[in-house]
């Protein structure tokens, strides 16, 4: 497993990119969470779950990981710092439509938006989250697939 990320204060935002075999078949996961003790646990978790993990406490650098990898899905917490989660979740919903969200927060408040695909509660357990995880993962493909098969048909004249 690879070293876990380095704490610095919170004004500096950090991301942590673990090293990725070119071979590996790992889906990718994108997480956000400000409080690095869940983010460095919940990195371990799907990590020996076999996944990919890019982790950030910044809203900012999300953004920028975003828009460089394909992620299978993104993960994040309600608290964030300078956004909601629900409006980063709807920016990462206009680049891309299809992106599996989770949203893991014990907060009950709703910031308007509803963006989430699964939403958790922090005292969630590993097999449960993990499970959530993989369902909403399979659901995006599905409907990745559904949309490039829609795509490619003909148009239907009505008449």
């Amino acid at each position: 497993m690879p070293a876990l990320p380095r704490m610095t204060s919170a004004a500096v935002p950090l991301a942590w990119v673990p090293f990725r075999d070119s071979e590996q078949s790992a889906r990718s996961v994108l997480y956000v969470d400000d409080d690095w003790q869940n983010l460095a646990e919940w990195c371990a978790t799907l990590e020996d779950a076999g996944y990919c993990v890019t982790a950030t406490d910044s809203p900012a650098a999300a953004l920028r990981s975003f828009s460089r990898e394909s992620f299978d899905a993104v993960i994040l917490n309600f608290h964030l710092p300078y956004v909601t989660s629900g409006l980063l979740a709807e920016v990462i919903r206009t680049v891309r439509r299809d992106i599996p969200l989770l949203l893991i927060s014990d907060s009950i408040e709703d910031d308007g938006l509803s963006p989430w695909d699964r939403r958790l509660s922090e005292g969630v357990d590993a097999d449960q989250f993990l499970a959530s995880l993989r369902s909403a993962i399979e659901h995006g493909r599905r409907a990745r697939i559904a949309a490039t098969i829609a795509s490619s048909l003909p148009p239907v004249p009505l008449h």
